[in-house]
């Protein structure tokens, strides 16, 4: 008989996606073909080209950079250089109920930095999502540098683990999110998750160890019909523009659950994703899966190297809003 660690363990590398997991601490995958494999740079040395490799299906990993790899216990403890137990705790507590709370205090924290920061509303306000409606509405923040964030939640009750757990802290137990505006990821009023979109082309876009496969915004909508978008920034920016009823996977790569919330709440679901071979074999996949669950499903084809943001920033933004509300009739 499996002793409790051990089954803990299979229950862990179950419930984990390895790839999301992975991408959510800021390294970067691309999926290999059509299959459940994915390649990126080895975060563990220096390489000119990409040799890590990770079986989404598996729950594999291995660079042959380097030789190591293994399942996303092995890499958690190499990443976080712990042993396994620690490991095991670390990725128990990403994304359970227990951690809401330091999720929830976080998000708030960078919500309120947001009108310190000159850069941040800057950026917001190129991407027409800077007012100060949505950016209340949706708890828009700023992480700022350093230990800022960690010092908070320590005045705020938390201990250090916990912020470890969270993936709050990086290795060197600085900020894990420095210099990204936020955005709180929300399931039946939750915070389960946070995204971080960077500034600039320095840093990558983060999430949070754990769950992020909600439908961001689908609180809001009313009515059987909704616009899917890429980017919760898409989705934002035609909220923006008074279409209320988008919505956000932030993904092609959609789920079982983020397909069943959509099909549940919707009966139509127009897919406006990004302009790129990506988006566009994206959609027809996620097009296949939501018909597959009974609802109609409809694609917009954005032109070549665009999204629905970019689109919108233009001076005729506002009559691609009303083509993309045409697109559900």
């Amino acid at each position: 008989m499996l002793s409790d660690m051990q089954l803990d363990a299979q229950e862990i590398k179950k419930r984990i996606d390895l790839v999301e997991y992975i991408c959510s601490l800021g390294i970067d995958l691309k999926p290999v073909g059509a299959g459940e494999e994915y390649r990126g740079f080895c975060p563990f040395h220096e390489e000119a080209e990409p040799s890590f490799h990770v079986n989404r299906k598996k729950g594999l990993w291995h660079c042959f950079g380097c030789d190591v790899g293994g399942d996303v216990i092995s890499f958690v403890m190499k990443w976080s250089g712990v042993e396994f137990q620690k490991a095991l705790l670390i990725l128990a507590d990403a994304g359970i109920k227990k951690q809401g709370g330091i999720l929830e205090a976080a998000a708030n924290y960078w919500h309120a930095c947001l009108p310190s920061s000159t850069s941040a509303r800057r950026y917001l306000e190129r991407r027409g999502i800077g007012t100060s409606k949505l950016t209340e509405r949706y708890r828009i923040g700023f992480a700022p540098g350093g230990t800022k964030t960690r010092d908070k939640l320590f005045s705020s009750g938390f201990t250090l683990d916990e912020i470890k757990a969270a993936g709050l802290v990086n290795r060197r137990g600085l900020d894990a999110f420095f210099g990204r505006v936020t955005f709180p990821l929300a399931e039946d009023e939750e915070v389960i998750n946070v995204y971080g979109r960077s500034l600039s082309n320095r840093y990558r876009h983060m999430y949070l160890p754990g769950r992020r496969d909600v439908i961001f915004n689908i609180e809001n909508v009313a009515g059987e019909v909704a616009i899917l978008t890429e980017s919760i920034i898409d989705a934002l920016s035609l909220v923006a523009l008074g279409v209320g009823n988008a919505v956000s996977s932030m993904t092609v790569n959609l789920t079982a659950h983020q397909v069943e919330t959509l099909t549940k709440r919707f009966a139509r679901i127009v897919v406006a994703f990004d302009g790129d071979a990506a988006g566009r074999e994206g959609a027809r996949s996620v097009r296949a899966l939501l018909q597959g669950k009974g609802a109609e499903a409809r694609l917009v084809d954005l032109p070549d190297g665009t999204d629905v943001n970019s689109l919108l920033m233009d001076k005729e933004g506002p009559l691609v809003a009303r083509k993309l509300i045409e697109e559900e009739r």
